[in-house]
């Protein structure tokens, strides 16, 4: 008997659901980084945390530095972020 190829099913529409809760944890990322918010920010992120740039693979074990670290790689005169488009 032949037995049949497991079957993937790939969704033509995004779970609106889980797109809103997704797009709501980088909204509160944005405002919490923008206010310097640190408690706020890192509550955004899992740890460890792996931000991939051209520069390479950067890995936080912790948040301890995490804000700083964006400081010092972010222009003196940075004041936002904000999205360009969503």
């Amino acid at each position: 008997m032949k037995e049949e190829p497991e079957m993937t099913i790939i969704a033509s529409e995004p779970d609106l659901q889980a797109v809103r809760k997704a797009m709501h944890v980088l909204d509160v990322h944005f405002e919490a980084l923008n206010r310097g918010d640190e408690v706020r920010l890192l509550e955004t992120l899992h740890f460890p945390h792996y931000r991939i740039s051209t520069i390479g693979v950067q890995v936080w074990e912790s948040g301890d530095t995490y804000l700083a670290d964006f400081h010092n790689r972010t222009d003196p005169g940075w004041a936002y972020s904000r999205w360009d488009y969503r």
